[in-house]
């Protein structure tokens, strides 16, 4: 039996089941983990709070647990693990404070590892605040499903906050490693593109941040430490490389903003680490790019059914055929167990509140409320004001429903309180006017006198013949024909003379026209943008070439003579002459021209 392992950041749950158009987030799950081989799913950037799993009844979708560490803030960060069910860890964490009930030491040791190396407890809760990463213990492994911050060095609060993050992080997989003696798996959205090859534009990146070399910067020597070591064995290995040293245009994120991902035009910044010794049990590991719905692409790694050294099968590394296992069993940390949803806070569905009611016994009278019709008596029929006790009659309506007996234990106490308020209605009744006959016009609810006309009276027939009274004396003027005479005497209005008509109407067409959209240097036609930043020119339109943006050492490709490409280029901008500051390639060229505005 083997096993799969996929990762993709999906930059939110929402917005990735509308674009896949699925119909639920259940079908969502399985649309990502329905494949031949079994999968652990880890997600990065679900963007749910716990009381959205919740509600979208992700805490299990359908054979497969889940786990989920989530952040407090609505619509940011978020991971999520979902595993069959089979394959269930024996144990999952969310977050990283120290969980005391948990039953589970290792990562008590690691986290308490943490707190002793200078952290404390108020930054290990910030971390789990933002939901960045669920632990899940899988006997062979323990793996880590987490999303990294991303922060420049400008921004001084945030890059801090991510140095720590990473810092934490190492010192969790170096005591899993060395004081627990355990493999460890580090998935999901790092934010750090490591080598010049994972980059599409290195030699930009370092102009851009002024770096000696490309991997001069905190992040990249940070995932240095953990990939490399000079004098031992490295703590995690890059397992993507290891199967394709050499692969170029391997990326996994793209700016979706300037269609970066048409021109491949990207960075690789999701990765599956794993421990060394964990290397012979994987066959294969790559990048998915043609998996569409998010700004990242996936990563997966498969499993072999067994090891190739020593024989022993996948099923009985992960503990799948321990004496001890059992798939009914729910591990500790799966989101089943949240109390929301099955314990004490757990809230009340709303079906519960529309079951249809059970028979009720009528044998017992403690056990329903019986039928009172109260019969408002008018002894004259005419309208008159009602007095208090007539007006309490009246709100209530003639006949008190039926109450079942599934309510619960207290609906014989209902059912004599109801029937003790309905003969003390009748008796006050009773006192306070003669009885007399019920009106035929009276409404059957309320006891109301109808006085209101039926709509249906307007639609009936009225009686007899409809007759006209006509005046005699009124003579209705007789009809005559006209002459000749009288015809010449009327002149037509003559038409509007069409002199001008036809320039007047070319010259506002061509005032009110369109502008023609320009051509950018490529000679082809610009594409509309619009600013969105605030400041002086938020809200204007302006035109860029419409080609995706590539790496800025592409090669020139062959242009008509540069005078000619200029006046192409104006054409549509009055003749304004336009400068090219570098030649032409095959990726966006650097015009860009305003969008004239109609007044």
């Amino acid at each position: 039996m083997s096993l799969r392992l996929f990762s993709w950041n999906i930059n939110g749950l929402g917005s990735y089941r509308q674009s896949l158009k699925a119909k639920s987030n259940e079908d969502l799950v399985e649309s990502i983990a329905s494949t031949p081989v079994p999968s652990i799913v880890c997600l990065q950037e679900v963007k749910c709070r716990r009381d959205k799993i919740v509600r979208e009844e992700l805490t299990k979708v359908q054979s497969r647990r889940a786990f989920h560490a989530t952040a407090s803030r609505s619509g940011y960060s978020g991971v999520s693990v979902f595993t069959p069910i089979l394959f269930s860890p024996v144990w999952a964490h969310e977050g990283f404070e120290i969980d005391s009930k948990s039953p589970f030491t290792h990562l008590r040791t690691a986290l308490q590892a943490v707190l002793d190396s200078g952290f404390d407890a108020k930054e290990l809760r910030a971390f789990s605040d933002e939901g960045r990463a669920v632990f899940s213990d899988h006997s062979l492994f323990i793996l880590i499903n987490a999303y990294f911050p991303n922060a420049s060095p400008d921004e001084a609060d945030r890059f801090e906050y991510k140095q720590r993050f990473q810092s934490a992080i190492k010192i969790i997989i170096q005591t899993l490693t060395y004081a627990c003696n355990r493999n460890v798996i580090l998935v999901g959205d790092l934010n750090i593109c490591h080598k010049p090859i994972d980059h599409c534009d290195p030699g930009n990146n370092v102009r851009e941040n002024k770096l000696d070399a490309f991997g001069e910067t905190a992040s990249r020597k940070w995932l240095d430490s953990i990939l490399h070591a000079d004098d031992s064995e490295p703590l995690l290995v890059d397992l993507f490389r290891k199967f394709w040293p050499d692969r170029t245009g391997a990326f996994t994120c793209w700016n979706t903003l300037i269609d970066a991902r048409r021109a491949n035009f990207g960075t690789r910044i999701d990765y599956i680490l794993v421990s060394p010794a964990l290397l012979p049990w994987f066959a294969s590991c790559n990048i998915l790019p043609d998996v569409m719905g998010s700004d990242h692409c996936p990563v997966e790694a498969l499993f072999r059914e067994k090891h190739p050294e020593s024989g022993v099968a996948l099923s009985d590394a992960l503990g799948l055929t321990d004496s001890n296992f059992s798939v009914e069993s729910i591990p500790y940390g799966c989101a089943e167990l949240w109390e929301e949803v099955a314990g004490k806070g757990r809230q009340t569905s709303l079906k519960s509140w529309i079951r249809p009611p059970a028979a009720v016994s009528t044998a017992n009278p403690e056990t329903s409320v019986f039928v009172h019709e109260i019969k408002l008596q008018s002894a004259t029929g005419q309208k008159r004001g009602l007095s208090e006790t007539e007006s309490e009659i009246q709100q209530s309506e003639s006949v008190i429903q039926r109450i079942p007996a599934s309510l619960g234990r207290t609906v014989s106490d209902v059912g004599r309180e109801a029937n003790q308020f309905a003969q003390s209605v009748l008796n006050a009744a009773e006192k306070q006017k003669p009885a007399a006959t019920f009106p035929t016009n009276l409404n059957k609810k309320t006891g109301a006198v109808k006085t209101q006309v039926s709509i249906a009276s307007f639609f009936k027939k009225p009686p007899g013949e409809i007759k006209l009274n006509i005046d005699a004396s009124q003579s209705i003027p007789e009809t005559r024909t006209i002459s000749e005479a009288e015809l010449v005497a009327f002149k037509p209005i003559p038409d509007v003379p069409t002199e001008g008509k036809e320039e007047s109407i070319s010259a506002w067409k061509a005032l009110m026209k369109r502008p023609e959209t320009p051509k950018c240097y490529h000679l082809e036609a610009a594409k509309e943008f619009r600013v969105n930043k605030a400041g002086p020119n938020q809200g204007r339109y302006f035109y860029l070439c419409a080609r995706p943006v590539g790496p800025s050492d592409a090669k020139p490709i062959n242009v008509e003579d540069s005078d000619v490409v200029m006046a192409a280029a104006a054409s549509a901008s009055e003749g304004v002459q336009l400068k090219r500051s570098r030649s032409v390639t095959e990726f966006r060229c650097n015009y860009f021209q305003w969008k004239k505005q109609l007044r």
